[in-house]
């Protein structure tokens, strides 16, 4: 049994709202109770799927494979289980979670055990689709914050989302880009016809579907159930966890004294510098809310104040050591550190108004 590394290195960025050694997340998990159960396979090419199912029946699975590699998905772990449980045991690098056969009402149980369980470097997001018939029930979605739904009639069609995070690259330039309007190879749906009346019903569930648009069939919405931009929730998860990594191998060096606190922010600072030339952070924000003023040890300690700007695109803050007990320096503990970040969010609607002269 592992011991959990908040024990040593605890990460916990939140919305803003809420005052308070890289590995590359390239692996989306797809269960299946079709094959040999607690059998995993790691599966790189639609090629690499055709050959391990030689002799086998995966009829239900093999169209979520199809659909993943047909959009470019980069790797796809097949777990082949009788229950969805086993999504909360995987480990944190697995945040992609898709089910075979999986409804939507079962989708939203399971993600809101995800919500209520798993917490920072532990967190998931569950995919899962929405008929035309489950749309017309008046889904309970919104608020849902481990749960990414994919509108449409096409079984599998979820796998659109799990490929085109699979290929975003955490190391690259300017490559982590919004979901929305990304070109895919999916049918829109024949038997649906999305009129101005269900496209803002689909928009107000926060689900993603198909429309032609550009002359290419893409994907429309870009969100989580919860609202928030699916691109930006998925990187935040990313972020957590590799801060998490970097500061335990700083940790491990046995830091002491004010060097560490150095170190610390130098840590924090090429971490996230990373993620401004991602373009997940952009540094064009400032701290619009109320002062973040936190209270440790009984002293008040002012984080950031309001109108900051952010022109780094994050804002780090540690407090200083006289803020510990000696308790507190006894045990050996750094001071709290805060981080604010700026997310990026893409532009979705253009509104252009004019004269005539």
């Amino acid at each position: 049994m592992s011991v959990d590394v908040r024990k040593f290195v605890d990460v916990n960025i939140t919305h803003s709202y809420q005052p308070s050694i890289v590995t590359i997340r390239d692996t989306a998990v797809l269960i299946t109770s079709e094959g040999t159960e607690d059998t995993t396979k790691l599966v790189q090419s639609k090629a690499e799927w055709d050959a391990y199912i030689i002799g086998k029946t995966f009829t239900n699975t093999t169209p979520y494979v199809n659909i993943f590699f047909a959009n470019g998905g980069a790797k796809l772990l097949i777990i082949e289980a009788e229950s969805t449980s086993i999504a909360t045991t995987l480990e944190d690098k697995y945040i992609l979670i898709a089910s075979v056969g999986l409804t939507l009402n079962d989708a939203k149980t399971l993600a809101t055990t995800f919500d209520s369980t798993l917490e920072g470097t532990h967190r998931k997001i569950l995919l899962a689709r929405a008929t035309n018939a489950d749309v017309q029930t008046n889904p309970v979605l919104n608020g849902i914050k481990s749960l990414a739904v994919k509108y449409s009639e096409v079984v599998g069609a979820e796998m659109t989302i799990a490929a085109y995070l699979s290929k975003l690259k955490i190391n690259g330039i300017d490559t982590v880009k919004d979901y929305a309007f990304t070109s895919e190879t999916l049918a829109v749906d024949s038997t649906v016809v999305v009129d101005d009346a269900l496209f803002d019903t689909l928009i107000s569930y926060h689900l993603n579907f198909n429309l032609t648009l550009g002359g290419a069939i893409r994907n429309v919405g870009g969100n989580i159930t919860s609202g928030y931009s699916l691109v930006n929730e998925y990187m935040l998860i990313v972020l957590h966890q590799t801060l998490t990594e970097q500061l335990l191998a700083l940790l491990v060096t046995k830091i002491k004294g004010n060097q560490a606190l150095s170190a610390i922010r130098t840590v924090l600072t090429q971490e996230l510098e990373m993620y401004v030339l991602n373009g997940y952070l952009t540094n064009t924000k400032r701290w619009t809310y109320d002062d973040w003023i936190v209270t440790h040890n009984g002293i008040e300690f002012v984080v950031i104040q309001k109108d900051t700007p952010l022109p780094l695109g994050y804002y780090i803050q540690v407090l200083p050591w006289s803020a510990l007990t000696a308790q507190e320096l006894a045990a050996n503990q750094a001071p709290a550190v805060y981080v604010v970040i700026a997310d990026s969010y893409g532009i979705r609607k253009l509104s252009l108004t004019g004269g005539v002269i």
